[in-house]
């Protein structure tokens, strides 16, 4: 975290990570130095946030969490009965596929 002080009529830029504070600079006034810490601070949240927005579309670059989050949220707001017809669905189109592999590999070791 970067913040200003005061310290016997000189202003720093000070950066912290909670256990040391290590002054960066002296400035000529404390509006600079508020400046200067705002701006510092400001360009470390942005780059955070970059950050974690690039790592998710590299590591999701289709989008399928987006996806699945609102899937879940529509199941999640279904009546029980509704429910349990979406898994029967579902599973059926899982046995289905599961048999059409089963087939294709037996072909296979024919």
């Amino acid at each position: 975290m970067y913040y200003s002080i005061s310290k016997d009529s000189k202003y720093y830029v000070t950066v912290t990570d909670g256990i040391m504070d290590v002054p960066l600079m002296e400035l000529p006034s404390k509006e600079l130095a508020d400046e200067v810490a705002y701006q510092l601070q400001l360009a470390w949240d942005e780059g955070k946030s970059w950050g974690r927005n690039e790592m998710r579309r590299q590591l999701d670059p289709e989008g399928f969490a987006k996806e699945a989050a609102q899937i879940m949220q529509k199941f999640k707001a279904m009546n029980e009965i509704d429910k349990k017809n979406y898994s029967d669905q579902i599973l059926k189109k899982y046995r289905t596929k599961q048999q059409q592999i089963r087939e294709q590999v037996s072909r296979w070791n024919k």
